[in-house]
């Protein structure tokens, strides 16, 4: 598998500076970042927003079935800290219903939804984020919530905003590369990366306690705790889990023994070898 899709709320800026320890304290840090009027820093609007959306009708449409459903972004089934019950749990927590979706919003104070934006760019990983984020905001119109989908620049605009913690009242579609858990908490939930995707005291208190731990088992079940937060916290709109395909000419090329993940990415090309028959090699 190569990387999960997930759409992210900008704004999630919960963590509380310390500059003893320089946490939070990273371009600007984190004081007065924090913007209340966003509606989805209200845990039952994100709720709301995951349940309007139509996970398996995007799979059918989008990836023509050939993707798996994201239950917790950066966790994996094969790797450290996974929770068996997180696939059980979902459809009631996350699963598709307009009328519940409704009635979350009613409850957080916007009966009538509201108005945000929604960045749209090209990704050359993942060449489908801007059809994601324009069927996310159809279908999130069906429940009152109405998006401003604007066109940007991932280097120029998106990712110096979301640096420096600026990206509250849009949303915008990310493609995760699958790595070890530990770097992707790292990078979108305690404030060592760009992303800034969901911070707050309390993830990266595990966060730290987790550095502090050499006994793997221990690390496994702190891991898991750290992803049931993210979990019950409804930290961004996860969608699927991706895998790696590949078109090959077999005119050209004989074989590719692909060994395994490489951090998201397509790797091993040095194991390429070339087709040397007038005839096709497969």
């Amino acid at each position: 598998m190569a990387q999960q899709v997930v759409v992210a709320f900008g704004g999630l800026y919960f963590g509380t500076e310390d500059k003893a320890t320089n946490r939070y304290t990273e371009f600007g840090g984190t004081t007065g970042k924090l913007d209340l009027k966003v509606p989805w820093t209200n845990k039952k609007v994100r709720q709301a927003m995951n349940k309007a959306i139509n996970r398996e009708e995007l799979l059918k449409v989008l990836y023509k079935g050939r993707a798996t459903h994201t239950y917790v972004m950066g966790f994996y089934p094969d790797l450290p800290g996974w929770d068996p019950t997180w696939e059980k749990r979902f459809p009631e927590m996350y699963g598709y219903d307009p009328k519940k979706a409704r009635q979350l919003l009613a409850e957080a104070g916007y009966p009538k939804g509201f108005k945000a934006k929604a960045w749209l760019y090209p990704f050359a990983g993942a060449p489908e984020l801007i059809q994601v984020m324009e069927s996310v905001a159809t279908q999130l119109r069906e429940v009152g919530i109405e998006l401003e989908l604007e066109e940007a620049d991932l280097a120029a605009v998106v990712q110096p905003k979301a640096r420096e913690r600026r990206a509250n009242w849009y949303l915008r579609a990310g493609p995760p590369s699958k790595k070890a858990v530990e770097p992707q908490i790292a990078l979108f939930n305690a404030g060592k990366g760009q992303p800034h995707f969901f911070e707050d005291d309390t993830i990266y208190k595990m966060w730290e306690d987790l550095l502090q731990m050499s006994d793997p088992k221990a690390a496994d079940a702190q891991l898991r705790k750290i992803g049931n937060y993210k979990f019950e916290n409804f930290e961004v709109i996860p969608l699927f889990d991706v895998y790696i395909e590949v078109v090959v000419n077999p005119k050209i090329i004989n074989d590719w023994p692909f060994s395994g993940w490489d951090g998201g990415d397509i790797g091993h090309t040095f194991l390429i070898s070339a087709c040397k028959q007038e005839k096709p090699c497969k």
